[in-house]
């Protein structure tokens, strides 16, 4: 699907008798009474729905609505059972319409968690410093008894470089250097993953973390990895320092270092921010970045692979 038709999904609304159907679905006898677009998201089009009861009493709820073709629903739907036994604060799963009676389209219910995407703190070290907590304490859980949709193979296991990449000198040196290095890096330690761990998918109150949302790529994958995926997108949003300090925030937090396979993970990362970057400006702007746009984000892809490279 070209960009212009997704994009057309993701600003579309759910329709009446949808919703009356999820309403009766969720609380019966209750009815929609506010529907609010969530914006940040790129995969799915999501909104906050309030249903009120007969007694007055008022349900908030998020709704996922996926593509037509989109048959990862299921998966999400596993994903967040398994996230709610974390410690860490996340969605309880409430309803699936995985063949897409209510919208036309796949959807998933969820609980509504308290807090907004913080993507420019007025704090950065206490920032860190939880969003580091939060992730070691995702990783630390032990992988026994996890169940079959954290099991399926992890996207670096069969990395191929980024098609449609303008081949600068920059994007070769870490292709280069990926190849030559990845096979080793996948040796290294394993550990839960939340698969998309990054500032738009963590809710924030006062200062204070109140939830991770969006557990369709949870799964088990190099444990430095989920690093520097979210250091890729500290150093679009805020910048190389923001990512370095995280890097050494979660080692004091996780009582170890990341290993030089770390900054093979930057590279890979680096190298899908310069793809898909501009498409990240756009779902931070959604969530209050209005300064943040394309042109930032190739300059600071590079610094991120630049430092890998002469880190390795």
């Amino acid at each position: 699907m070209d960009w212009a038709t997704h994009r057309a999904h993701l600003l579309s609304s759910p329709t009446r008798e949808g919703l009356a159907q999820l309403a009766h679905q969720i609380a019966p006898g209750s009815r929609p009474i506010r529907v609010r677009r969530l914006g940040g998201g790129l995969a799915t089009s999501t909104h906050s729905v309030d249903l009120e009861s007969k007694t007055r009493k008022v349900l908030r709820v998020v709704l996922k609505r996926y593509r037509v073709e989109d048959r990862t629903s299921l998966l999400e739907w596993d994903r967040l059972s398994f996230a709610r036994g974390l410690p860490v604060p996340s969605p309880e799963p409430l309803a699936l319409d995985a063949s897409g009676q209510w919208f036309g389209t796949p959807a998933l219910v969820m609980s509504r968690l308290p807090g907004r995407a913080c993507v420019l703190p007025k704090r950065l070290d206490p920032w860190l410093e939880q969003m580091a907590t939060t992730l070691v304490n995702i990783q630390d859980r032990p992988m026994s008894g996890t169940p079959a949709a954290l099991r399926r193979p992890h996207l670096v296991d069969n990395w191929k470089p980024p098609s449609d990449l303008r081949r600068s000198d920059i994007v070769k040196r870490a292709i280069v250097s990926v190849r030559r290095n990845l096979a080793e890096a996948l040796e290294a330690g394993r550990a839960i993953g939340h698969g998309d761990f990054h500032p738009g998918n963590l809710l924030w109150s006062r200062e204070r973390l109140t939830g991770v949302i969006d557990w369709s790529s949870a799964r088990i994958g190099p444990r430095a990895y989920e690093v520097a995926y979210c250091r890729a997108d500290l150093t679009v949003l805020i910048g190389a320092d923001a990512a370095e300090r995280f890097r050494q925030v979660y080692e004091r937090v996780w009582g170890q270092s990341l290993g030089n396979d770390l900054w093979v993970w930057d590279l890979i990362c680096a190298l899908d921010a310069m793809k898909w970057g501009h498409l990240w400006a756009v779902a931070y702007r959604e969530q209050g970045r209005t300064d943040l746009t394309a042109r930032h984000v190739w300059p600071r892809a590079a610094a991120l692979a630049r430092n890998a490279l002469a880190n390795l």
